[in-house]
């Protein structure tokens, strides 16, 4: 037997190495295939729950816009409310003036009235005194305006109390008068 050439020990070897060589790389061209298939199907996936966070973006800006639209309606109500309540504030507050004004346009009628008692009571004794003492309170009357048309807002009992008041001062200036002038 004859010895086999180099070459064809080589070229045996050779074309089994290239068969191992072309199933290795069938091997890795489906690898390969394989490895691009879940590429797409992670690129996919990737798109898809890219897709899926911006619609919950856009749901948390929605529900963002709802909720500022909401606090900017109740923001405008509540100014209206507070305005609303500032108007009544400011009513109570001139009818609770008003109520204190017609008091103490009774309480001054009361204090004329007392005085005018008293200025009458010693006028028996000191007459001259009593006619300073009321041309006094017709000064404090006249310089404080006080007229009957400023008791309108009292019940007509009132108002015709503080006009019999304030003539009362006048006519016991007259009465005085006249009888110091006897």
């Amino acid at each position: 037997m004859s010895k086999r050439p180099k070459t064809s020990w080589g070229s045996g070897f050779g074309l089994g190495f290239s068969g191992y060589n072309s199933v290795k790389l069938r091997s890795m061209k489906s690898d390969i295939g394989r490895m691009r298939a879940m590429q797409r199907e992670t690129s996919e996936d990737i798109r898809r729950s890219t897709n899926l966070i911006l619609n919950s973006i856009g749901s948390v800006a929605e529900l963002q816009i709802a909720t500022m639209s909401g606090l900017v309606e109740l923001d405008n109500k509540l100014d209206t409310l507070s305005s609303i309540a500032w108007d009544v504030k400011g009513y109570l507050e001139r009818k609770e003036k008003e109520e204190n004004f017609v008091g103490d346009l009774k309480m001054i009628i009361l204090g004329i009235e007392d005085e005018l008692e008293k200025i009458l009571e010693y006028s028996k004794k000191y007459p001259e005194y009593a006619i300073v003492q009321i041309e006094d309170l017709q000064t404090i009357i006249k310089d404080h305006d006080v007229k009957v048309e400023h008791f309108s807002k009292l019940s007509f009992a009132d108002i015709k109390q503080a006009k019999q008041v304030i003539e009362s001062v006048d006519d016991a200036h007259f009465q005085l008068n006249k009888r110091l002038g006897d």
